[in-house]
C-alpha cells in the first residue's frame, strides 16, 4: 500500500521593507499634495489622497525591489 504524501505548504513570503517605505512616503506625500491642492475642499479628500498614495506605493515598492533590491 502506497502512502500519498501531503502537499507541502509553501512558506509565506515576507514583504520587503522597501515596499513599506515607498507606501508610507507616497501616502504622506499624497496627503500633503492633496492638502495643498484641495485646500478649500472638505477634509476627507485629503485623507483619500493619502490612501491613494499608500496604495500606489505597494506596486512601486515591489517594482523597486525587483529592479534594485531591498533597503537593507
Amino acid at each position: 500500500m502506497k502512502r500519498s504524501r501531503r502537499p507541502q505548504r509553501s512558506k509565506r513570503k515576507e514583504t520587503p521593507a522597501v515596499v513599506y517605505v515607498w507606501s508610507l512616503c507616497l501616502a504622506v506625500g499624497g496627503y500633503l499634495i492633496a492638502r495643498i491642492a484641495l485646500d478649500g475642499s472638505p477634509h476627507p479628500y485629503h485623507w483619500l489622497g493619502g490612501v491613494v498614495g499608500g496604495a500606489v506605493g505597494f506596486p512601486v515598492g515591489g517594482l523597486w525591489f525587483r529592479l534594485r533590491g531591498d533597503l537593507f
